[in-house]
């Protein structure tokens, strides 16, 4: 899977401006630096979308991989589940991580009925060089319904998993838990309003680690130009077991997901809390 260490070598101990061009860009965070607002072409991830007016729910599955060069390897699956006794018409749109729309299904689920999905199996999403698909899934209905989604992993022993994400489960303030078991750490990222990568963009969000002692490391500002996006332990060289507290108010609120892995022998996912200041 894709690492922000494939772009960028952060370490904790950071000293200098990175000056790479790309999606994702971390710097030391600079707390004299006024919290400029935002100026991007993104719109907000939880707008109100076209294709449905003023829709009730909106929730999304916040990241899909699909291993496509192996029909064993890891794939993306989820369930939307119909929680009325009324049909439900659902409007399901498969977006690259920058949010460009790459198909769009409008199916309808009877009373109290479940639809459930494997990535592997849409057909028409691209594929990056290394033979993955990835994105995120949003999904809109007029009433209300219930998600979740699954990480697969068979050829690896490995699965992980959780309920879709919603307006409600965006923090401006969230941390979790970090620990590195030596194989498969890695934090899965939503935001509601990338800031961009160019010289002049604000920082989407900072985040600073605490050790398990409760010591801080330096901050560090995440430029990011996608609504969602990985990092993995490869990220964090210095801290192997402690806490990351993430500050997404720039970001009109953000969300993390850690998935971990400890060489096939078991998996744990959980979602970040949001906090109060």
């Amino acid at each position: 899977m894709r690492s922000v260490a494939a772009v960028v070598a952060l370490t904790l101990t950071l000293a200098l401006p990175s000056a790479l061009a790309a999606e994702v860009i971390v710097r030391p965070h600079d707390p004299a630096a006024a919290e400029p607002a935002f100026q991007s072409a993104f719109e907000a991830l939880f707008a109100v979308k076209a294709g449905l007016d003023e829709p009730a729910t909106f929730l999304i599955v916040p990241r899909y991989a699909v291993e496509t060069t192996d029909p064993s390897g890891t794939s993306t699956l989820f369930a939307v589940r119909n929680v009325t006794a009324a049909p439900l018409d659902l409007d399901v749109r498969y977006r690259s991580p920058d949010g460009a729309t790459l198909r769009q299904d409008l199916p309808t689920l009877g009373a109290r009925a479940t639809l459930t999905r494997n990535v592997r199996d849409v057909a028409g999403l691209p594929v990056d060089p290394d033979g993955f698909a990835r994105g995120f899934v949003q999904i809109q209905a007029a009433t209300p319904f219930v998600g979740d989604y699954l990480q697969v992993d068979a050829a690896g022993d490995f699965a992980t998993g959780d309920r879709m994400i919603s307006l409600a489960d965006l923090c401006d303030l969230a941390e979790i838990r970090f620990f590195d078991f030596g194989s498969g750490t890695e934090l899965h990222f939503v935001v509601n309003v990338p800031g961009g990568t160019d010289p002049e963009d604000p920082p989407t969000f900072t985040v600073t680690p605490f050790g398990e002692d409760g010591a801080a490391f330096p901050a560090l500002d995440v430029f990011v130009d996608e609504f969602t996006f990985t990092m993995t332990a490869a990220d964090f060289t210095l801290l192997a077991f402690g806490t990351l507290v993430f500050d997404f108010g720039a970001a009109s609120g953000g969300a993390v997901h850690g998935e971990y892995s400890a060489f096939g022998q078991f998996s744990v996912g959980m979602n970040g809390a949001c906090r109060t200041p």
